[in-house]
């Protein structure tokens, strides 16, 4: 996962900000209680230790309601091969769902095509398209399980046994989860494809079961506590930093 700077002056836009947060969410979920605390303290919160942990929870923590989606790309690698399949990082956000979800995606599929008339001739080529949580995917029985939960672990978890159950079939040779991930696939694979053609992003998205109602869009999650005003940049240094130690080769982000 590459570490971008989001900046340095003490105005932020609202994109930054959540970045921000998404950040702090990944820090948070592999931090100990001491760590939590000393971040806590940095960003210049004070009172007893419960009410720092409080403080810090609040602004790394995200609710997700009926109605309500988010982009969890980032809990997953770019992109999966049939020899290495494993696509979730081990990792869970910080979320709390009031009610059950799911997992969607849109992805790139690298494939291998067999020419009918001749089977010794074969080529490599990338297709876009869903890739969804679903009985038939997970040889789930729709009378006695369901691939709906409130447990982002499980969900994740399911998701993993989803692509993994893809790879295997004869034909699939790699499945690129972001736009990132579909172009650096390229560049290790050396494949002679190119990225399909599509209509939206490539993404992986927890989704609420309730269909958005009619005319209005899906809300994404929000964070239980947006980041003080008087706190920004301090914060936002602060994050950046330590997100960038925790990203290079061998961090906890790695």
């Amino acid at each position: 996962m590459l570490f971008t700077e989001i900046g340095d002056s003490m105005a932020y836009t609202k994109d930054q900000l959540e970045e921000t947060q998404e950040r702090l969410a990944e820090i948070y979920g592999v931090s100990t209680r001491s760590e939590r605390l000393r971040l806590a303290e940095d960003f210049g919160y004070g009172g007893t230790d419960a009410s720092k942990l409080r403080s810090l929870r609040r602004i790394s923590t995200a609710n997700l309601d009926k109605r309500e989606s988010a982009n969890v790309s980032r809990y997953f690698k770019p992109y999966v091969t049939k020899d290495d399949p494993e696509s979730w990082l081990g990792r869970v956000p910080p979320y709390n769902l009031s009610s059950d979800y799911t997992v969607q995606s849109y992805v790139m599929f690298v494939l291998v095509e067999t020419d009918p008339e001749n089977p010794s001739i074969s080529r490599t080529i990338a297709r876009e398209g869903n890739l969804n949580l679903g009985y038939e995917g997970l040889g789930k029985s729709r009378e006695t399980t369901s691939v709906a939960s409130t447990d982002i672990r499980q969900l994740f978890m399911d998701y993993d046994r989803l692509v993994r159950n893809k790879l295997s079939q004869s034909y699939a040779k790699a499945i690129a989860f972001t736009d990132e991930g579909a172009e650096q696939y390229i560049l290790d694979s050396g494949d002679d494809i190119q990225v399909p053609k599509k209509n939206r992003i490539f993404e992986i998205s927890l989704i609420s079961v309730f269909p958005t109602q009619a005319g209005k869009k899906t809300k994404t999650k929000t964070f239980q506590r947006g980041l003080p005003k008087g706190k920004q940049e301090r914060i936002t240094k602060r994050v950046n930093r330590t997100y960038g130690q925790f990203t290079r080769e061998g961090g906890r982000l790695s």
